[in-house]
């Protein structure tokens, strides 16, 4: 029998919360309220956990926000890791214009801003999707939810 660790809504809320504080701290923020956005944090099993929309953020940041999350979660991997590899790959000498798993779902992406949530003995245990900024600033925004789990009591259970 396997045994699955996976996040609470205490950690997810957590997360979300130090990625919304992060937003708002971070230096090219517009104002004193950061970058409206969207930030999901989703189970090891890809099942949204904690969901925060900011006022003002785009509808749009609501669904992608969770797809970040869920492409990470299901493919293991922060959504820039996964562009990277796809944008690599190509077969006989011609690059693919397609990626592999696009044809599973139409809720992945490999837009940066997934990331997933590890424990401290490297098991996964959900992942961070954010939908507002720039990709970079997305995933900016990301990993400081991540750190924030790191740094937290919850890493080391």
């Amino acid at each position: 029998m396997q045994e699955v660790k996976s996040l609470g809504l205490k950690e997810a809320e957590m997360v979300v919360d130090a990625a919304i504080k992060a937003n708002k701290e971070s230096e090219d923020a517009p104002g004193t309220e950061g970058y409206p956005m969207g930030i999901a944090v989703v189970d090891a099993c890809g099942n949204l956990l904690c969901f925060k929309r900011m006022d003002g953020a785009f509808a749009l940041a609501c669904r992608v926000s969770i797809a970040k999350a869920q492409s990470a979660i299901e493919l293991l991997r922060d959504t820039w890791e996964q562009r990277k590899i796809s944008d690599s790959r190509d077969i006989d000498g011609y690059k693919l214009n397609i990626k592999g798993y696009e044809f599973a779902s139409v809720n992945h992406t490999e837009i940066p801003g997934g990331c997933v949530i590890k424990m401290s003995d490297g098991s996964v245990v959900g992942a961070i999707g954010t939908s507002g900024r720039s990709p970079s600033g997305d995933e900016k925004i990301a990993k400081a939810g991540v750190k924030a789990f790191e740094q937290s009591e919850f890493f080391q259970a």
